[in-house]
């Protein structure tokens, strides 16, 4: 609902970081951004990288 809105909506804690594969259903559902601890930053941002390659069309990620 947040998604159909443009609300923004965050996450934090360990999951992402835990369980990368959760990341491209996170995309998915709407969630805007993810925090995660220090140590976690590298590993998460490259998760989200490629999950936004596989769910998101090209023509819209040079908008």
């Amino acid at each position: 609902m947040a998604k159909n809105a443009n609300i923004p909506c965050s996450i934090c804690g360990d999951a992402p970081a835990l369980y990368p594969e959760l990341i491209e259903d996170l995309i998915r559902w709407g969630i805007t951004s993810i925090s995660v601890s220090l140590d976690a930053v590298e590993s998460t941002y490259m998760a989200i990288a490629k999950a936004e390659k596989r769910i998101i069309p090209t023509s819209r990620r040079n908008l």
